[in-house]
């Protein structure tokens, strides 16, 4: 288990139930690795596809409501589901 899985495996346990979580990371919309994300990738930061954070969320009992890509940027939003 990487460590944003443990991070949202993390939150998905201290959230409340419909608590949210938003998140902001480097993020791809493709498979395509552009050359500023091979450069991110070089020096160590984690790039990630859209799907991958969908299925970290998921695993840790979060439900993904947003996903807003702006070139690398990503920003996530997650809900705890209400029981």
């Amino acid at each position: 288990m990487g460590h944003a899985d443990r991070v949202l495996q993390q939150a998905g346990a201290i959230l409340d139930p419909g608590g949210v979580l938003l998140c902001q990371t480097f993020g791809r919309r493709s498979a395509r690795r552009s050359v500023v994300v091979r450069v991110l990738e070089h020096f160590g930061h984690r790039v990630f596809p859209i799907g991958e954070v969908r299925q970290m969320a998921e695993s840790a009992g979060l439900r993904v409501e947003a996903i807003r890509v702006w070139g690398i940027v990503m920003l996530v939003t997650m809900i705890k589901p209400r029981r």
